[in-house]
C-alpha cells in the first residue's frame, strides 16, 4: 500500500491485515502494534454521530462508509480525521471473505482554519470580545429559556458620546486603544463567572451591548446603566493622552419591551438612538410609545409597493476588475428612485423589502433587468461580460425560484454562463440538501454561484465542499481592517487559502485605498470591487466610465 495517504487493510471481521507508512506517520502505530489485531486496538470505532453498529451495517449493505471521526494516536493525542472504508474485490486467502480498505485524511489543519473563521465571525477583531453575531445568538437562547421559565432580563446598548471627535483629534490608533480599554473595563467590572448572568459584546463601531439576567424593575435597570456610565467616566490614558468620555444607554427589558430576541435588540437600539438625541450621558428605556421608527418602516413598506407599481426601482452597476485591472464583470445593485426623496439608499429599504413578500416580485425584476442591461453591454463588444445579482434567502427558498430564473434567461435569450447569483452564508446553511440540489440545477444551466460577505457567518470547510460553488467574496469589513492590525489580514489570507483549496474564485469587495489594493494584489485575489475603482453607477454612467477606460 504505497500511498501518501494513510491506509489500513482489514478483514471482514475487522482484523487489521496491513497498514502503510503514512498510517504510521499519522497515528504512531506500526504493523507490529496492529496487524492481526481487531480495530479496537486503534480506537477505530470512535465515530462522530455514527455508532460502530451503524458503520458495520453500512458496509454490509453498500460496502462503503465515510464520515468524520476523532481517532487517537498511540500517545493518546486526538486526531480529527475524515475516514473512508470500502470493500475491495480481493478476498482473504484464509477465510475467503471480502477485504476492506480504510483511508484517513488528517483534518487538523482544516479544523484550525474553521476555529479561526468561527472566531472571526463571532468575536470582535479589535477588542477580542464577542461581536454582534454571538451576542444575538446568546440573546435568542436566553429569550427562548425566559419564555419557558418566565424569566426577566435587560439589554443595555451603550454608545460612546462624541467618539467621532476622538478619531478626528487624536487619530485612529488612540481611538482603537480607547475601545480596547472600554471592552476591558466592561469585562472586569460587569462580567460574571457565568454567562447566564451577564454577556458583553461590541456590536458596532463604538457601540457595546450588555445582557443582564434577573433585572426586574426600572429602578434596577437604571442603577445598572448608571454603574456602567460611572465605570466608563473614569479618565482614559490612551498612548499617554488623558481623555474623558461619557456614554449614552438604551435599555430594553424582557418581557415588558418585547418577547422576541431581535425585537428586544431593536428596542434597545431604538432607545439608544433617542438617548443620543437627548444629550450626553442619557439613559432611555424603551416603551411602546416609541412607535415613530415603526411608523417610518410602515411608510417605507407601503412606499415599496408603490415603487414596484410605478417603476421607481433602478439598477446601479459596480464593476469588478481582475488583478491586471481588466474589466471582468459587474454587480447589479438595487436602488429606489423615489419621486419625492430622490435616491434612497439600500440600507434603508432592502431589509424591509427582504422581510416582505414583495421581495419575490422585485427580486425577479432585478434578475430580468440585470440580464437586459448585460445584453446591451454585450452588444457594445464585451461578449464575455458577466453580471451578478444578489439573491435573498426568502427568494432562494421559494419553491419556484429555479423555474423563475430559467424563465428570465429564456425570455431574454440570455446565456446562463453570463449570470452570477450571490447568496449569503446563512442562506446556504438552511436545508443543505435542498440548497445543494437547487445550486446543482443552476450550475447545470451555466449559472455561477458566489457566497457574498464571506467570513461574517460560519461555514465549515466540510459544508462548503458539499455545495457546487464558484466564488467566495471576502466581506468588506475584513478589507477595511487592512493596515489596522494583523487580524483582518490573517483572516483574508486564510479565506484565500480556503478558496484555493476548494478551487474557487476569490473576490475582494469594498476596496477603497491604495494600501488595500496593494494587499489584495499581493494575496492572489482574482477580482477586485470597490470605490477605489468606482462606486455603483447608473447604467449610462457605467457605460461612460468603462468607455473612458478603453474597454469599449
Amino acid at each position: 500500500m504505497r500511498s501518501a495517504q494513510p491506509m489500513v487493510l482489514t478483514s471482514s471481521t475487522g482484523t487489521v491485515l496491513a497498514l502503510n507508512d503514512a498510517f504510521t506517520d499519522l497515528t504512531g502505530y506500526t504493523s507490529k502494534d496492529l496487524v492481526g489485531k481487531p480495530p479496537l486496538a486503534f480506537n477505530f470505532k470512535s465515530r462522530a454521530n455514527q455508532t460502530y453498529e451503524d458503520l458495520e451495517q453500512a458496509l454490509v449493505d453498500t460496502g462503503f462508509w465515510e464520515g468524520e471521526t476523532l481517532e487517537k494516536r498511540i500517545d493518546g493525542e486526538a486526531i480529527p480525521c475524515w475516514v473512508k472504508i470500502e470493500r475491495i474485490d480481493e478476498k482473504d486467502d484464509k477465510s475467503g471473505s471480502f477485504l476492506y480498505l480504510g483511508s484517513l485524511k488528517d483534518l487538523s489543519d482544516d479544523k484550525l482554519v474553521e476555529r479561526n473563521l468561527y472566531r472571526a465571525s463571532n468575536y470582535d477583531l479589535l477588542t477580542r470580545i464577542p461581536n454582534r453575531n454571538l451576542f444575538l445568538d446568546h440573546l435568542r437562547k436566553n429569550t427562548y429559556d425566559a419564555n419557558i421559565n418566565k424569566g426577566q432580563f435587560a439589554i443595555i446598548c451603550l454608545d460612546l458620546d462624541q467618539f467621532k471627535s476622538i478619531n478626528e483629534s487624536y487619530g485612529m490608533r488612540v481611538a482603537d486603544d480607547i475601545l480596547l480599554i472600554v471592552g476591558d473595563r466592561l469585562l472586569r467590572n460587569f462580567a460574571e463567572n457565568s454567562q447566564d448572568k451577564t454577556f458583553i459584546a461590541r456590536i458596532g463601531g463604538n457601540e457595546f451591548a450588555i445582557f443582564v439576567n434577573n433585572l426586574y424593575s426600572k429602578e434596577e435597570m437604571f442603577a445598572y446603566a448608571r454603574q456602567v456610565q460611572n465605570v466608563l467616566a473614569e479618565p482614559f490614558n490612551a498612548r499617554g493622552k488623558p481623555i474623558t468620555l461619557t456614554c449614552s444607554c438604551g435599555v430594553s427589558h424582557f418581557p415588558s419591551s418585547a418577547t422576541d430576541a431581535d425585537e428586544l435588540m431593536r428596542s434597545a437600539q431604538h432607545a439608544l438612538s433617542i438617548a443620543k438625541e437627548s444629550g450626553n450621558s442619557s439613559v432611555v428605556f424603551y416603551d411602546h410609545s416609541m412607535a415613530k421608527k415603526a411608523q417610518e418602516q410602515m411608510q417605507i413598506s407601503s412606499g415599496l409597493r408603490r415603487a414596484a407599481t410605478n417603476n421607481e426601482f433602478e439598477l446601479y452597476i459596480q464593476p469588478k476588475f481582475s488583478s491586471e485591472k481588466k474589466l471582468t464583470s459587474a454587480e447589479a445593485l438595487l436602488r429606489w428612485n423615489d419621486p419625492v426623496n430622490g435616491i434612497i439608499g439600500p440600507d434603508k429599504f432592502i431589509p424591509i423589502l427582504e422581510e416582505s413578500d414583495l421581495i419575490h416580485e422585485v427580486g425577479q425584476w432585478v434578475v430580468d433587468e440585470a440580464c437586459k442591461l448585460a445584453t446591451k453591454i454585450h452588444a457594445l463588444g464585451l461578449k464575455d461580460f458577466k453580471i451578478a445579482v444578489n439573491i435573498s434567502q426568502k427568494q432562494f427558498e421559494a419553491f419556484d425560484f429555479y423555474k423563475n430564473i430559467m424563465k428570465v434567461l429564456s425570455a431574454n435569450g440570455f446565456d446562463g454562463d453570463k449570470l452570477e447569483l450571490e447568496l449569503t452564508e446563512s442562506t446556504i446553511a438552511q436545508s443543505p440538501d435542498f440548497v445543494a440540489e437547487t445550486l446543482g440545477r443552476l450550475r447545470k444551466a451555466g449559472i455561477s454561484i458566489a457566497i457574498d460577505d464571506f467570513g461574517t457567518g460560519f461555514s465549515s470547510l466540510a459544508s462548503l465542499s458539499h455545495f457546487p460553488l464558484d466564488t467566495l467574496k471576502i466581506d468588506r469589513a475584513f478589507i477595511k481592517g487592512i493596515g489596522a492590525g494583523k487580524n483582518s489580514e490573517n483572516i483574508i489570507s486564510t479565506i484565500v487559502a480556503i478558496a484555493e483549496a476548494l478551487n474557487l474564485n476569490i473576490v475582494a469587495e469594498g476596496v477603497e485605498t491604495e494600501r488595500q489594493l496593494k494587499f489584495v494584489l499581493n494575496n492572489n485575489i482574482d477580482e477586485i470591487q470597490g470605490f477605489y475603482f468606482s462606486k455603483p453607477l447608473p447604467y449610462q454612467e457605467f457605460i461612460d466610465y468603462i468607455s473612458s477606460l478603453g474597454f469599449i
